[in-house]
C-alpha cells in the first residue's frame, strides 16, 4: 500500500506524524474526523520533503494553517494532513512585514502595530 511507504519514509526522515488523528483537534470549530496521517512538519526543509514524499507516493495531501474557518467532515481526511503550526516567523525590515505561513494573524497585527506599519 502506498500509504504504508509513505509513512515509512517520513520515518525514515525524522519527520513527526500521527496516525488516525482526530481534525477536531486542529479545527476552530472543533468539528471532523480522522486523518490518515498527521504531519507537524518543524521547518520548509521538512515541508518540502514531506510534500515531495506525498507526491512520490500518490498520497494525497492538504496543507492546514490554524484551522480556522475550517470544516471537516466526520469521515475525516484521506491522505496526509501536513501543519504548518512551527512555521509561525515574523519579522520587521524597515516597512516591510514578512511572516511564514503558519504564523497567527493576531501576531502579524500586533508585530505591524508595534512597528506603526499599516496596510496589510
Amino acid at each position: 500500500m502506498k500509504l504504508d511507504n509513505f509513512i515509512a519514509s517520513l520515518k525514515e526522515n525524522k519527520i513527526d506524524y500521527l496516525l488516525c488523528e482526530p481534525m477536531r483537534n486542529h479545527t476552530s470549530f472543533k468539528i471532523g474526523g480522522d486523518a490518515d496521517v498527521f504531519i507537524k512538519v518543524k521547518n520548509i526543509d521538512e515541508l518540502t520533503l514531506a510534500i515531495k514524499k506525498a507526491k512520490d507516493f500518490c498520497v494525497p495531501y492538504f496543507i492546514l494553517g490554524k484551522g480556522s474557518n475550517l470544516l471537516v467532515s466526520d469521515n475525516g481526511i484521506e491522505g496526509a494532513v501536513i501543519s504548518l503550526l512551527a512555521l509561525d516567523e515574523i519579522s520587521v525590515d524597515g516597512d516591510m512585514l514578512t511572516c511564514s505561513a503558519g504564523a497567527a494573524l493576531s501576531s502579524v497585527c500586533r508585530a505591524a502595530l508595534d512597528n506603526s506599519l499599516s496596510g496589510l
